[in-house]
């Protein structure tokens, strides 16, 4: 099974925005973080997102780690800025399209909060970053 894990945070959080355990952050400074799990979902149902939203999909390599599962990525602004700019009653079109688009049956229900987390980080001015799990790599979970 593969996941998307996603965060709300500066590039320079992104490190500890996925690989920082809670027993290891600084308690003197707050994690703000917001942090959200997809199962089920990949880059590959992203990318089809980002293309109904506009032209072309430019995602940021952040963190380039030894294996998939240790690889950060800054979503392209521009699908950022697009989903955020929605309204809410514009999702369950744009979900139905997800849908036909990329064949992905939780559209309905990740795009709520795919869109909240959009909206979060463009009223923040932080980066929705994004590393995708596979349950097939032994060092992540």
């Amino acid at each position: 099974m593969l996941w998307l894990d996603f965060a709300v945070a500066s590039l320079r959080d992104a490190e500890r925005a996925f690989f920082v355990v809670a027993d290891e952050a600084d308690e003197d400074e707050p994690d703000d973080i917001v942090r959200v799990r997809f199962p089920h979902c990949s880059e590959f149902e992203l990318v089809h997102l980002a293309l109904l939203l506009g032209p072309g999909y430019e995602p940021q390599l952040v963190v380039d780690g030894e294996r998939p599962s240790e690889v950060v990525t800054a979503c392209d602004r521009r699908m950022v800025a697009g989903l955020a700019a929605l309204d809410r009653t514009e999702l369950p079109e744009l979900a139905e399209r997800w849908h036909e688009a990329s064949g992905f049956p939780r559209a309905g229900a990740v795009l709520p909060e795919l869109h909240a987390l959009a909206c979060t980080a463009m009223q923040r001015g932080q980066r929705l970053l994004y590393s995708q799990g596979d349950e097939r790599d032994p060092g992540w979970g």
